[in-house]
């Protein structure tokens, strides 16, 4: 019923059932991708030139999440660069290092939704 009513509003502002996705196919593309794909395949799947031809709205793991992010529920994700030290030695004898990305949602504000959510 709840999502009833929400499809319903929505309908009526004239959004598109599908938004912020171009149609149910791009929309079952999106789903298998958070499923299914870390930020890395991610990338590699939509450099394949047939996805380039395709048309997807999105064409970067950080174009198809500010599209995941633009959907109208739930809370938006932040992205932090943090430093890792690996397990290895370098050339310099020092532990090697990396910039890697650390996607994160405010846990408190996560429950705060799951609570007022009539859906949960």
């Amino acid at each position: 019923m709840v999502f009833e009513l929400l499809e319903a509003a929505e309908l009526e502002k004239g959004e598109d059932k599908w938004m912020p996705f171009c149609d149910e196919d791009e929309w079952e593309l999106a789903c298998f991708m958070m499923k299914n794909l870390g930020k890395t395949k991610i990338d590699e799947l939509l450099k394949l030139s047939h996805m380039q031809k395709s048309g997807v709205s999105f064409d970067n793991t950080c174009s198809f999440i500010k599209c995941i992010n633009s959907l109208n529920t739930g809370l938006s994700w932040t992205c932090e660069m943090i430093n890792v030290e690996g397990d290895m030695v370098g050339e310099d004898e020092a532990m090697k290092q990396e910039m890697v990305e650390l996607w994160q949602r405010d846990p408190v504000e996560c429950v705060e939704e799951l609570i007022g959510n009539p859906a949960f």
